[in-house]
């Protein structure tokens, strides 16, 4: 045989038989690992059928991986805790104090230790408290952006802030009351109503919700329902004119027939404990027939005694002429007192305007006095009369709805009066939204209507302000002035 041939021979052997070597050791290890399974399987049915005899078929947890074991960090101790140990650490025994130690009780020691508690889970503070603690800041200012966003008129972008603070913290009711807000700003009322049902079912006794919940469901014709919320809220804050007014306008479209036959709710609202305890006085009424009441007393007579001679001669009387208004009070069966005088008689002496207020409680006076009956006179002497920086102090905290629509009117009777003093009105509009605490609440509460007038004293006010800003005088942010007022854009 050819050498070479041989060894080629040679060489196929030792490899078939190093083949043969591997498959026989694959086949073991896979015997083996069947055996390993087969002995699990084995284990884990006589572990169930043990559970089954015993009467638990509780499951054991699985084994939890280190990775996902809370990480514990130490709370910080109190001083008493503190002070604890080191009184025990004073108290412990030099090794070189002999005698000490011959003095040393140790079974009153080992019950010591026995009687101290081992350190539980509850001094300790896990991740998972940081983390939700970082995440109810981070919602916090989330609803910051969000309503600085609403106070700009930004809308679209308040919903999306106050969107993230709700996922952010979705146990807070007040997240879900600021977006319905400016839901309803951008009338998606059936997503605000939805947001107030989720902001009272965390929370019920929030007056805004209700409010909010309340105007969605008119909007979406459902004047039952907001009829009650408007009555919760008001239940909550009878105080509110505001609310008031809102539940007798909608009591009055729900029950015009109720309204039509003459029915009077009744004026006070307390229990019969707190009612006045004074006799009632009936008051007699006198009815007067038609032909009689047409006979009026003269008001003046006027005697013409020209001689002494004349005595004999009568007396001339001057009968007054009965307009209209007398002639049909008459018919009605009034008669008027003989020192009543008609209007156009009566000369009444104009009251002196009030000097311009210094404390709050002038400032109150005076617009109790002039807010309604005299806008023009409320505005130059009171409102136009003070530094527009003391305006706000003088308003104070005590802002409410009307006393703001009474203002933006004195506001608009001013301006027609005298133009000049448009800058000067839109520096006190500005400085009463910045820092009048109360503001943004008696805003968010005015209705549509009332809106409305709002946005009329700022129309007006720049069609004043344009010629002066056209010139370069100054810049005024009518833009800024009109979104704080609740109204989208600046006319």
């Amino acid at each position: 045989m050819d050498a070479k041939k041989f060894l080629e021979l040679q060489g196929q052997i030792k490899q078939n038989n190093q083949d043969y070597l591997e498959f026989v050791s694959e086949l073991d290890s896979w015997k083996a690992e069947l055996d390993k399974k087969r002995e699990k399987s084995l284990l884990n049915s006589q572990q169930q059928q043990q559970q089954q005899q015993n009467g638990s078929s509780e499951n054991l947890p699985p084994v939890r991986n280190s990775l996902m074991k809370k990480k514990y960090k130490k709370k910080p101790k109190s001083k008493q805790e503190t002070s604890e140990q080191q009184q025990q650490q004073k108290k412990k025994i030099a090794a070189y104090d002999y005698k000490a130690w011959d003095k040393f009780d140790v079974d009153k020691a080992c019950e010591e230790v026995d009687a101290a508690k081992p350190a539980s889970d509850e001094e300790y503070e896990t991740d998972e408290e940081w983390e939700e603690e970082r995440r109810k800041q981070l919602a916090e200012s989330k609803k910051a952006a969000g309503n600085e966003a609403f106070k700009a008129g930004k809308f679209e972008e308040a919903v999306e802030l106050y969107t993230k603070a709700t996922q952010l913290n979705p146990e807070s009711a007040v997240y879900f009351s600021n977006r319905a807000m400016a839901l309803l700003k951008l009338e998606r009322f059936a997503a605000a109503e939805a947001d107030c049902c989720s902001a009272l079912e965390l929370d019920a006794k929030i007056v805004k919700a209700y409010y909010r919940r309340g105007q969605a469901r008119q909007k979406l014709g459902k004047l039952p329902d907001a009829l009650r919320d408007l009555e919760e809220a008001l239940a909550l804050e009878p105080n509110n004119k505001a609310l008031q007014s809102e539940v007798k306008q909608l009591r009055i479209d729900l029950h015009p027939e109720k309204y039509a036959t003459g029915e009077v709710e009744p004026i006070f609202d307390k229990p019969v404990s707190q009612r006045s305890k004074k006799p009632l006085v009936r008051v007699p009424i006198q009815e007067v027939s038609s032909a009689k009441s047409a006979q009026v007393t003269p008001v003046a007579t006027a005697t013409s005694e020209r001689t002494a001679k004349d005595e004999s001669k009568t007396v001339q009387t001057e009968q007054p002429v009965l307009t209209a208004a007398d002639q049909s009070s008459a018919q009605s069966g009034v008669t008027l007192p003989s020192s009543s005088k008609p209007p156009a008689a009566q000369q009444t002496q104009p009251e002196p305007l009030p000097t311009p207020p210094e404390t709050p409680y002038q400032f109150k006076s005076a617009y109790r006095s002039l807010g309604r009956r005299d806008p023009l006179a409320f505005c130059t002497s009171v409102l136009c009369a003070v530094p527009p920086d003391r305006l706000p102090a003088l308003i104070g905290e005590s802002l409410e709805s009307d006393a703001l629509l009474d203002m933006a009117g004195a506001f608009q009777a001013g301006l027609s009066a005298d133009p000049a003093i448009a800058p000067r009105v839109y520096q006190c509009l500005r400085l009463i939204a910045d820092r009048v605490r109360r503001f943004a609440t008696c805003v968010a509460f005015l209705s549509s209507g009332e809106l409305g007038r709002l946005a009329q004293l700022i129309s007006q006010l720049a069609g004043l302000l344009q010629p002066l800003t056209a010139a370069g005088d100054a810049q005024y942010d009518l833009t800024r002035l009109a979104a704080a007022y609740g109204v989208p854009h600046a006319v």
